[in-house]
């Protein structure tokens, strides 16, 4: 129960995964997370005192060790998967990670009006996430289609999230292919369809779903 964690399980629980390997950053992580996640329940008045408050692990890491967590795609391994996605119903999608450094949810969130042909930008100014919802007694909600789960476009927590980055030539026929098949698709379902407004979604209109 919380009222019954101490200091010293989470100081035992950190140190065995520093023995399992975790990185200095992960540890750094995992022990805001749990501070900031306590710091609540002393708030709510659930805890007294937040048992992490005086855990501490800053063990400095460098930026190389941050480096080796990120995979990058060589100039032929980048041909390859572009040949293999032709025809595949997630091929703009992934081509947009691929060309514009875009994030997942922020593809996820773009809208037809996102897309400045004429002038050849994509503006990015919100993302796309699945969450869940809690009624009054701290119950998952769940909705209609049986899902416990819905989706929210959020708009970015930095400044710099929000950007103009230049469209790409080879994709401008891809994305005006995406926007005819939407079009054809409202017409297709009528009153059935899930006018999301979105450019990439369901052949009903809904998101995509980010998993």
């Amino acid at each position: 129960k919380l009222n019954e964690l101490t200091k010293q399980q989470f100081q035992n629980y950190f140190n065995g995964l520093k023995k399992q390997g975790k990185k200095a950053s992960s540890l750094n992580n995992i022990i805001r997370y749990f501070k900031a996640c306590l710091e609540e329940a002393v708030k709510d008045d659930i805890i007294l005192k937040n048992p992490v408050s005086t855990v501490k692990y800053t063990e400095k890491y460098s930026s190389d060790e941050e480096e080796e967590t990120i995979n990058f795609i060589d100039l032929d391994k980048q041909k390859e998967l572009i040949k293999a996605l032709q025809g595949d119903e997630l091929e703009c999608v992934i081509l947009m990670g691929l060309m514009c450094g875009m994030r997942l949810g922020e593809i996820l969130a773009l809208s037809e009006k996102d897309i400045d042909f004429k002038e050849g930008w994509i503006n990015i100014s919100k993302s796309l996430r699945r969450i869940s919802e809690f009624d009054e007694a701290g119950n998952k909600i769940t909705y209609p289609s049986g899902n416990k789960t819905t989706f929210k476009i959020d708009t970015p927590k930095t400044k710099g999230s929000k950007r103009q980055i230049p469209l790409p030539i080879a994709l401008t026929d891809k994305l005006k292919e995406v926007i005819k098949k939407n079009k054809l698709n409202k017409l297709k379902y009528g009153d059935l369809y899930f006018d999301s407004g979105l450019l990439f979604c369901n052949d009903n209109g809904e998101p995509l779903d980010t998993k």
